[in-house]
This record gives C-alpha cells, sequence and structure tokens, in this order.
C-alpha cells in the first residue's frame, strides 16, 4: 500500500506541474456496483487512482504546456462507460502483440473466420483515444489483466516493457517512450 501512495502522490504532483484536470473520484459504492454490474474486478492500480485521484479527465503531458495550440487529452470517465457485460466479463485472451495487418499470417479481420478480431474487444476498456484509430487499453480480465496495451486499426500492441496504469500514466505525462 505505502507504494501505491508514493505513485498516487507523484501522478497529482504531476497532474499539479501540467495543468490537468480530473474528473471528481468515485465513491467505494460507485466502483463497487460498476464492479457487480460487469462481473470484474478492476486492477489495484486503477481502482486506487478512480478512488483518491479522480474519474477521468484532462490529461496533459509535461511538454504540451509550452504548445500553443495544444489539443486535449482526455481520460476516459469510468462513470460514463458504456461498455458490454458480455464483452467485459469474457477474459482478453491476448498475451503478445498481434498485427493483423502485415507480415507473414495477415488476417482478415472483415472475415474473421477464426473470431480472433473479435476477441480483441473482450476484457479491456478503452482509457484514451489518440487518434487515427489509436487508443491506450487497459486489460480488466484475463491473464494480461492490470496492463496497458496500445490497440489500432492495424493490431493491438504491449509497449516495449510491459506496463500496470501507473506506470503508463507517469510515462505519459513525463512523454517517455513506450516503444
Amino acid at each position: 500500500m505505502m507504494q501505491i501512495n508514493i505513485q498516487l502522490k507523484q501522478i497529482n504532483e504531476l497532474i499539479a506541474k501540467t495543468g490537468g484536470h480530473l474528473n471528481p473520484k468515485l465513491s467505494e459504492k460507485e466502483l463497487i456496483a460498476f464492479e457487480q454490474i460487469y462481473g470484474i474486478t478492476l486492477p489495484l492500480e486503477y481502482r486506487s487512482f478512480v478512488l483518491n485521484i479522480g474519474d477521468g479527465g484532462l490529461i496533459l503531458p509535461e511538454y504540451s504546456k509550452n504548445l500553443v495550440n495544444r489539443r486535449n487529452w482526455l481520460l476516459k470517465p469510468l462513470r460514463e462507460s458504456k461498455l458490454s457485460k458480455e464483452l467485459l466479463s469474457t477474459p482478453f485472451p491476448y498475451t503478445e502483440s498481434w498485427n493483423w495487418e502485415g507480415g507473414e499470417g495477415e488476417y482478415d479481420i472483415e472475415a474473421d473466420t477464426e473470431g480472433k478480431y473479435h476477441l480483441t474487444k473482450c476484457g479491456n476498456i478503452e482509457l484514451f483515444d489518440i487518434g487515427d484509430g489509436a487508443s491506450w487499453n487497459l486489460i480488466v480480465n484475463g491473464t494480461c489483466k492490470g496492463e496497458v496495451w496500445s490497440f489500432s486499426e492495424v493490431g493491438i500492441f504491449l509497449p516495449s516493457e510491459r506496463m500496470n496504469f501507473y506506470d503508463w500514466i507517469i510515462n505519459w505525462f513525463e512523454n517517455k517512450p513506450y516503444w
């Protein structure tokens, strides 16, 4: 618990330093209700974040405060999620990156004859839409529960090192490379 408190403090400092603004925190009651509706238990780091810091909102990377025309970087609020119980309660089956458009074994996602593409929709919550069909998603069910992955129109990808929600959000604020 001490490590989590240190990480929460570091994230709060980064939010204050960069001028981000988060939505109100979730109550324990709201979070438990969400978990019961979807039949999951959220990863500890993400749970701690929404209970102690905020439920989504504007998170600005360090370099953005120097930009004249900075765009909004919005962490999606959990309380506004419109998720499928069936998809969220089904474990995310992947443990390695998968590029379905390129290299050997290119996969026709339109036909999806094996159901492999459909399974990419299971057991994860989109945290952040980065545009051009790409997002950062938190795995909430399955072997990789607690990890943040990059999803795009061409595949699902692990960062160069597996990272939990705290590692991911701190890297985001500090503009550290993921690859």
